[in-house]
C-alpha cells in the first residue's frame, strides 16, 4: 500500500524545547480547500497548543495522487507525518478523515473534533445532483394569472395612499 501524497506545514505555537508541554493539535481540511481554512484561527490556536495542519492530494502544497486512495490511506498518512500523540480537528473529509484515525490509531489521538461530517461519504455522482425530494417547484402561473397580477400591481402603484 503507498500512502497517499500529503503536505503538511512546519508546527506552530510553542516549541517542544521551550519548557512547555504544548500538546499538538493537527487541523484536517475539507474537500476543494488547503490549510488556509484554518488560516484565521491558526494564531489563537498557537497560543495554547502545537498546530498544524494538512493538505489533501491535489490540495495547496500538496501533489495530485497519482494512483485512488481511500479515507484510511489518508488516516494513515496523517499519522505518519505527524509525531507522538496528538489532538485533531476535521471539517467534513477532514472530520471523516479523524474518525477513521480514531479507529486506526487510537491509541495516538487525545480527543477529536469531527466538523460537519459524518461516517460516511456518497457516490461522487450524489455531490453533483440534489436529491428530486429536496427540490421543491412553484407551479407556473398561467399567462393570465400573470397579467392579472401586472394590473394588480399597476393598481396599487397608482392608488393614493
Amino acid at each position: 500500500m503507498t500512502l497517499p501524497a500529503i503536505a503538511v506545514t512546519a508546527a506552530v505555537g510553542p516549541s517542544t524545547g521551550s519548557g512547555t508541554d504544548a500538546p499538538t493539535l493537527v487541523l484536517g481540511p475539507s474537500l476543494g480547500t488547503s490549510t488556509l481554512l484554518w488560516e484565521r484561527v491558526i494564531p489563537a490556536l498557537a497560543e495554547r497548543y502545537r498546530v498544524v495542519a494538512w493538505d489533501l492530494p491535489g490540495h495547496g502544497a500538496a501533489r495530485a495522487a497519482t494512483e485512488p486512495f481511500t479515507i484510511a490511506e489518508l488516516a494513515d498518512a496523517v499519522a505518519e507525518a505527524v509525531e507522538g500523540p496528538f489532538l485533531y480537528a476535521g471539517v467534513s473529509l477532514g472530520g471523516c478523515v479523524g474518525l477513521e484515525l480514531l479507529r486506526r490509531h487510537r491509541d495516538r489521538i487525545g480527543a477529536a473534533a469531527i466538523i460537519c461530517s459524518g461516517a460516511a461519504i456518497g457516490a461522487p455522482q450524489g455531490c453533483m445532483t440534489v436529491p428530486r425530494r429536496c427540490v421543491r417547484r412553484a407551479p407556473r402561473a398561467s399567462s393570465s394569472d400573470r397579467r392579472s397580477a401586472g394590473s394588480r400591481r399597476a393598481r396599487s402603484r397608482a392608488t393614493p395612499t
